[in-house]
């Protein structure tokens, strides 16, 4: 009996040292490096805010790995600090992606993203309809109390395509070649790989590029103070 007894007090041991070697391990990771687990862009690309640590979230409503992503992404931006703007960008890699972004970028202007976000991935990827037509679009939307002829007109107008040809250029700049794909104060590039293998680790290497901009631009500001 009492080899049984002090058998399972080594099993049970080697069970609590285990998870505590796991979470250490957490907790002692070393810092993501630039070229493996992120990307440093060779040229800062100015940001909406520069009072703020801008985070911007490229994403495409076909995406599987966004889809799986965004309720994440969702929790993270519900507690963010005051100093950082989250913003999305649609990615538009091809005609069906331009359709998409173009969706998008309509819900943005008339105000009904934040609302309509989650929806339209849910259409897309669970219900399999792919709102492929502005009129597909329109249909749906007015079923979340959009009217139908403002957001078809919304989607046609100069602004929204102003917007979307904007943002072809800046998704350049930003260098991508899939999503989804964090952009950290217009200067580090976060994608999901083989060394960020998961949306909570992508999330985890974005918070610390944002402490890493903040406390860069604390080291700046109390330089130019001297």
């Amino acid at each position: 009996m009492r080899r049984f007894f002090i058998a399972g007090i080594v099993v049970l041991s080697a069970i609590f040292f285990n998870i505590a070697h796991a979470q250490v391990g957490v907790l002692a990771i070393p810092d993501p490096q630039p070229g493996k687990e992120y990307t440093v862009l060779p040229n800062p690309i100015p940001t909406s805010d520069p009072s703020k640590i801008e985070v911007t979230e490229v994403f495409w409503y076909g995406c599987p790995h966004c889809y799986h992503l965004e309720p994440i992404i969702n929790k993270w931006a519900k507690d963010l600090p005051e100093d950082v703007n989250f913003v999305r960008m649609p990615a538009l890699f091809g005609k069906l992606w331009t359709i998409h972004g173009q969706l998008f970028i309509t819900l943005n202007t008339l105000g009904a993203e934040e609302k309509l976000h989650s929806a339209v991935f849910e259409s897309i990827q669970q219900r399999k309809n792919l709102l492929l037509t502005p009129e597909d679009m329109a249909e749906f939307v007015s079923q979340h109390g959009v009217d139908k002829q403002k957001f078809l007109d919304t989607y046609n107008s100069f602004g929204v395509q102003s917007q979307l040809e904007k943002d072809k250029k800046t998704l350049a700049k930003y260098g991508i070649s899939g999503v989804p794909a964090i952009i950290v104060n217009g200067k580090y590039r976060v994608d999901l790989n083989d060394n960020v293998p998961d949306p909570t680790e992508l999330m985890n290497i974005t918070n610390y590029l944002i402490k890493k901009e903040r406390d860069a631009l604390k080291q700046t500001a109390e330089t130019a103070t001297k």
